[in-house]
C-alpha cells in the first residue's frame, strides 16, 4: 500500500464483507481510529481505519453497529498501530475487543532512541512527508465527512507498514527487537481491560490537593453533578465547568467567600440552579464523610531487602548512565513511578518491570564499590 493507493468507504454490511475478504488475505494490518472526545460524551469510535496490501478501507463505526465480523479477523492478526493505549482503550470499552499481538510504532521509535515520535514526525523523517494535523480537533461523528477528513484518516494508516519495517530493522540491528516485543504485549494487557472507575479518585483533578476536607466535599460533590450534565448534554465535561473553575468555586466555598461571580453567566437558570444545588450537597455531608486528602508516599524511602539499599537518587543516576550509553530517553528505561517503586521494594519492583528493564536496572548491583560510595554521597547531600 502507498500514500496514494486506493481506498474504500465502507458504511454497509455488503462492502464490510468485501473488506474483511481483503484483510484475510493480506500479509499485514495496520490500523487506527478516529473518536469524537472533544464533541460528545461519553466518547464514541466514530471511524476505524485499516491499511492492507490492497489499499484502505475506511469503516464507519456509526453506520455499522455490528462490528463482529471485522474484529473476528482482527483477533487472529498483528496490528501495526501509532500509539496504540488510547486505541486499545477504546476498544476495549465499546467493542469488548482485545488484539492478540500489535507491532506500536511509535514505541519502536523511542526504543531506538528517536527524539520526536509524533506520526507527522516519523514520516518527515522516513518519507520526507509531514501529515496534516487538521483532523486531530474534528467532529468525526458529523456526515457525512470531508474530503479533507477522509483524505487524512486514509494517510494515518498509509507509512506505517514500510514505517514498520524500518523500525524493525533498526530494532534488530540495536538488539532490541525482544524488548520492543515485550512492551507491545505489556500495553496490550495494560489497555485492554475494562476496569471500573475508582469512585474515591476519579473526581480528584488538578488543583484539588490544595483544598481542605470542606472544599474537597464540594469539589467531589460538582464534579458528580458536572458528570450528570455532561451526559445529558453529550458534550464532554469540561464543556460544561472547567476542572479549574470547579477548584476555584470549592476553595471559596470552604472559605465563606463570594464565588457566584465565578460561575458562567452564560448558564441557564437550570444548569445555574443545579450546580448551586450540588454545593449546597457538598457543605451538608458530614464531618466525619468529608474526603480526605490523599497521603503521597516519600521519594526517598529506604526498605532493607537484605542484599542492596538504593535510593531513588542512585537508581535515577544509574538510568540516566544507561540511557546516555544506550542513546535513548531515560524514561523508556524506567519511567519516574518505577523508580519511586524499586526505592521502595527492590524485590517487588521486579514483578512489575519489564524482563528487560529489570535486566538493566539490575546493573547497578555490579557497581564498582567507589562508585557506590559516590553515588551514596551524593544521595546523602541531597536530603
Amino acid at each position: 500500500m502507498s500514500a496514494d493507493s486506493d481506498w474504500t468507504f465502507v458504511d454497509n454490511i455488503g462492502e464490510l464483507e468485501k473488506a474483511v475478504k481483503k484483510l484475510r488475505g493480506s500479509k499485514w494490518i495496520a490500523f487506527d481510529l478516529e473518536a469524537d472526545s472533544l464533541h460528545s460524551y461519553p466518547e464514541r469510535v466514530c471511524l476505524i481505519q485499516l491499511g492492507c496490501e490492497s489499499g484502505a478501507y475506511l469503516i464507519d463505526s456509526l453506520a455499522l453497529t455490528d462490528l463482529s465480523l471485522l474484529f473476528a479477523e482482527l483477533g487472529k492478526r498483528e496490528l501495526i498501530i501509532h500509539g496504540c493505549d488510547y486505541d486499545l482503550r477504546l476498544l476495549a470499552r465499546q467493542y469488548q475487543f482485545r488484539p492478540k499481538k500489535v507491532f506500536d510504532t511509535k514505541e519502536a521509535a523511542r526504543m531506538i532512541g528517536m527524539r520526536h515520535f509524533g506520526l507527522s514526525s516519523l514520516t518527515g523523517e522516513f518519507f520526507g512527508v509531514e501529515l496534516e494535523k487538521s483532523g486531530q480537533k474534528a467532529d468525526w461523528s458529523q456526515r457525512p465527512l470531508k474530503d479533507s477528513l477522509l483524505d487524512y484518516a486514509r494517510k494515518d494508516v498509509a507509512y506505517l507498514n514500510p514505517m514498520k519495517e524500518l523500525l524493525e530493522k533498526k530494532l534488530r540491528q540495536l538488539g532490541r527487537d525482544d524488548w520492543h516485543r515485550e512492551c507491545c504485549e505489556r500495553l496490550i494487557v495494560l489497555y485492554s481491560r475494562v476496569e471500573e472507575p475508582d469512585m474515591d479518585a476519579v473526581w480528584r483533578i488538578k488543583g484539588y490537593a490544595k483544598l481542605n476536607r470542606i472544599g474537597l466535599s464540594v469539589l467531589r460533590s460538582m464534579w458528580q453533578w458536572r458528570e450528570e450534565e455532561a451526559v445529558r448534554l453529550n458534550r464532554p465535561p469540561f464543556f460544561v465547568l472547567p476542572h479549574k473553575k470547579m477548584v476555584e468555586i470549592a476553595d471559596l466555598v470552604s472559605m465563606k467567600k463570594p464565588y457566584v461571580d465565578l460561575i458562567p453567566r452564560k448558564f441557564p437558570a437550570k444548569r445555574r440552579a443545579g450546580l448551586l444545588a450540588s454545593i449546597q450537597s457538598g457543605l451538608a455531608v458530614e464531618s466525619a464523610d468529608r474526603p480526605r486528602r490523599e497521603v503521597r508516599s516519600s521519594r526517598r524511602v529506604r526498605i532493607p531487602n537484605g542484599e542492596r539499599v538504593f535510593t531513588y537518587e542512585e537508581l535515577r543516576c544509574h538510568r540516566d548512565q544507561l540511557a546516555d550509553r544506550l542513546e535513548m530517553d531515560p524514561t523508556v528505561i524506567a519511567s519516574r513511578s518505577d523508580l519511586e517503586m524499586m526505592a521502595c521494594n527492590w524485590h517487588e519492583a521486579g514483578k512489575e518491570l519489564m524482563k528487560w528493564q529489570w535486566e538493566l536496572m539490575s546493573e547497578c548491583r555490579k557497581l564498582d564499590p567507589v562508585e557506590n560510595n559516590k553515588a551514596n554521597s551524593r544521595s546523602s547531600s541531597l536530603r
